[in-house]
């Protein structure tokens, strides 16, 4: 409204909504959610404003999604678990323990809720946890590699590497 009221220079209103669709996308990536090149790109503000609606409905529908990612309570109260307590040693039996299933069917079930094995979604989230610390924090390599419940760095950088295609230290640089 304020726009169109204050009747902005259209390469303004570009910059502003690029910046919008840019905060939009890093909303999205700070809770994991990998979205598609955001279309900021348009011909009349009607179509950025649709675009703009369109791209922080789904990204917020889809945050709304991941907290609650399976219809099985218990997957999701290990979701959340993992997501508060992502240092600590965290491990399929001992989830699996946390909910009262035997480890074998826990494994079953969450791989069919979930869509992947429970150990490669810990890596993921471990993976998603240390990529926001490389980038918003100062912590070395080290620490970030045990805050997120990884004790053997050299462990960190292979598995970093084969999650992300690069390096820790690629990641710190490029940020």
């Amino acid at each position: 409204e304020e726009i169109i009221k204050k009747n902005y220079e259209p390469n303004n209103v570009k910059e502003l909504f690029k910046r919008v669709f840019i905060d939009v996308g890093a909303l999205a990536n700070k809770h994991g959610i990998k979205v598609d090149e955001l279309d900021y790109d348009a011909d009349t503000f009607e179509t950025y404003q649709n675009n703009l609606i369109s791209a922080v409905n789904n990204v917020l529908l889809r945050i709304e999604q991941e907290k609650n990612i399976s219809s099985r309570k218990e997957i999701n109260d290990v979701i959340k678990y993992i997501e508060k307590n992502i240092g600590e040693p965290i491990n399929c039996e001992l989830m699996a323990n946390h909910v009262n299933m035997n480890s074998s069917y826990f494994s079953r079930l969450f791989k069919q809720e979930v869509g992947v094995s429970f150990s490669e979604y810990l890596i993921n989230k471990r993976i998603e946890r240390a990529t926001d610390l490389l980038i918003n924090t100062n912590l070395t390599i080290e620490e970030i590699a045990q805050a997120v419940g990884i004790e053997n760095v050299s462990y960190f950088y292979r598995i970093y590497k084969k999650v992300t295609g690069k390096t820790p230290r690629e990641i710190r640089e490029a940020k």
